[in-house]
Formats: structure tokens, C-alpha cells, sequence
């Protein structure tokens, strides 16, 4: 029974370990994802598309609350991830994203993570005067594992 509570313990620790990391705790493998798009008081209709979340995936909070993973999307190394919390199955954190012109932007993402899947809201909020904020949904199940 000593080991039995030991590996648990082992356990606890690892994942602590893994959201002060920055690591999201979150089973790898096949997750069908819709997210929807709101800006200036209108919804967009949703999209839904599948993907694999890898373990590389998972230890960026970028590749998996950003909706542009569709696009294959590789997190811009010239944004700042700052304030990351995390409490139990929660996250938060802010981006700061210095891209010149009508692109450079704030996010702020708030999302959970679950056995089954995670969500968030990713508010954007441009520099650009010119430019409206708008905020993503994003809900996301799992499906199973990644197929090669």
C-alpha cells in the first residue's frame, strides 16, 4: 500500500511540475476542435476540424489554445508568453505579440483542461487603432489516438 501512495505522490508531483513548466496537462492524441470566432458583437459560424496534439504540442500552451493550429501554426517566437497560472484543471496567460503594423496584438487566453478535452477564450486584442478585438471559442474532445 507504501507504494501504492508513493507513486501517487510521485504522480502529483510530476504534474505540478508540468504546469509550472508551462507544460499543458493534457492526454496527447486525436482531438476534434471547433472553435468559433466573435468580433464586434457577431458570431462567425464555427469550424470543427481534427487534430493530433503530440507531446512537443503540449509543452507550449501556444499549440493548443491558439486556433491556428489548422494552419499548422508554429507560435511567433518575437511574442512574449507572460502570467501563466495555472489552478488544478485551469490556465491563464497573456501574449504579446510585437509584429509590426495592423498585426501586433494583446491576447489574453483563459481555458480548462480535462481526461476528455480543454477549452478556452482567446481574447485578441489588437495595437492597431485600425483594427477591431474579436475572441476565439475554442472547445475541444477527445477522440483517440493519433494515427500515423
Amino acid at each position: 500500500m507504501k507504494k501504492v501512495w508513493g507513486m501517487v505522490g510521485l504522480l502529483v508531483i510530476a504534474g505540478i511540475a508540468a504546469w509550472a513548466s508551462g507544460a499543458v496537462a493534457l492526454k496527447p492524441g486525436r482531438y476534434s476542435v471547433t472553435t468559433v470566432m466573435s468580433m464586434n458583437g457577431r458570431n462567425y459560424p464555427p469550424n470543427t476540424q481534427s487534430r493530433c496534439i503530440t507531446n512537443r504540442d503540449l509543452q507550449d500552451p501556444r499549440r493548443i489554445f491558439d486556433e491556428r493550429f489548422m494552419a499548422n501554426f508554429e507560435p511567433d517566437p518575437n511574442c512574449t508568453e507572460r502570467n501563466l497560472k495555472t489552478d488544478g484543471s485551469k490556465i491563464s496567460y497573456d501574449e504579446d505579440c510585437p509584429t509590426p503594423a495592423v498585426s501586433a496584438h494583446t491576447v489574453h487566453v483563459e481555458g480548462t483542461v480535462s481526461e476528455s478535452g480543454y477549452s478556452a477564450v482567446r481574447s485578441v486584442k489588437p495595437k492597431s487603432p485600425r483594427a477591431l478585438p474579436f475572441v476565439y471559442t475554442i472547445s475541444a474532445k477527445r477522440t483517440g489516438d493519433c494515427t500515423q
